[in-house]
């Protein structure tokens, strides 16, 4: 696509914010693309974005929700269109995961991303409306201020963000390796199926003319869950997982943690207390809600933690309760 195509003048129903943001493209792109980042400038404060659900391929899931100080929650879910890695990204709320037609779309948003020189981005963002009732609704809910406040937050927060890899550093990365007997491919197929975000990157096999294992069988499998990676390795009986090394998943609701905890425990897994569990192939687990985190550190922590104590999985309900009680 030529630079005439893509910042060509704009049609009926579509809005356009276009700013040179004090921050390199590659610190704008993480803000967009990492969930925990997304969550600290996708709302104008005192709102706050949560539920956020980053599949970063066409088709790929984009969720968000955000909250007003007064309880109000405004949930938005659709899929990428497009994803060209630190250039452009366009999502859009026709179709839900799965190419699921949506019940009413109300857009589609670009947002591209253009070296500006000077460890400068030339920011563009796009919302391109259905109709003009769509794009009306959208200009009555605050939308050219919000999004400026938006952009305002997206630039402290990408300044303050250190490179991911320094020049000098010599490290390449930082990943986990999990030694399995001989079900590391299972294994990660089962835990990529299960949260989103999360593929099998890379498989390989043994080679011909070594004693460890049979030539041509899985020996590493590179995979990332929620963008974190791991491999899985094939080593033999010599040594087992155990809980002293455990997944944590933040949760965002009780939906969820009971989804991840009843699949985990499943077909052989076993359930622990507080919310660890260990999966049937061994691997230990901990699915604990974001709010029962906040729960065990505020002010009403010295009450919520003897009800934890007595729970397997965690019960969002009864940590509330013991909250409130008197």
């Amino acid at each position: 696509m030529t630079k005439e195509a893509e910042f060509k003048p704009e049609p009926e129903h579509v809005v356009t914010h276009e700013r040179v943001v004090n921050a390199p493209v590659d610190k704008i792109w993480r803000c967009w693309t990492e969930p925990a980042l997304v969550e600290q400038w996708f709302c104008p404060r005192p709102w706050k974005a949560s539920g956020i659900r980053i599949d970063l391929r066409p088709g790929g899931e984009f969720s968000v929700a955000m909250n007003s100080p007064d309880g109000e929650s405004f949930a938005s879910s659709g899929v990428f269109l497009d994803v060209e890695p630190g250039r452009r990204l366009v999502f859009t709320d026709a179709f839900l995961p799965g190419w699921v037609p949506s019940e009413r779309a109300f857009m589609t948003a670009e947002a591209l991303f253009e070296d500006a020189g000077d460890g400068k981005t030339r920011y563009v963002t796009r919302a391109m409306h259905w109709d003009k009732a769509a794009l009306e609704d959208h200009e009555s809910m605050g939308f050219h201020e919000n999004w400026g406040k938006c952009i305002d937050q997206l630039e402290v927060l990408a300044g303050s963000l250190q490179s991911a890899e320094p020049a000098t550093s010599p490290i390449r990365g930082v990943g986990t390796c999990l030694w399995f007997d001989d079900q590391a491919l299972p294994a990660a197929e089962f835990y990529c199926a299960l949260l989103p975000g999360s593929r099998i990157e890379r498989v390989a096999c043994y080679p011909e003319g070594q004693e460890m294992g049979k030539p041509g069988t899985v020996l590493t499998v590179e995979f990332r869950l929620a963008g974190t990676p791991y491999t899985a390795l094939n080593g033999g009986p010599h040594f087992t997982l155990d809980e002293a090394v455990s997944i944590t998943v933040t949760t965002e609701n009780q939906a969820e943690t009971d989804r991840l905890w009843n699949a985990l425990v499943s077909d052989g897994g076993a359930e622990s207390q507080c919310g660890w569990l260990k999966d049937r192939f061994g691997l230990s687990w901990q699915i604990v809600p974001k709010r029962a985190v906040d729960l065990l550190n505020g002010p009403m922590a010295t009450k919520v933690w003897p009800a934890l104590l007595q729970m397997r999985k965690i019960d969002l309900a009864v940590l509330e309760a013991a909250a409130d009680a008197r």
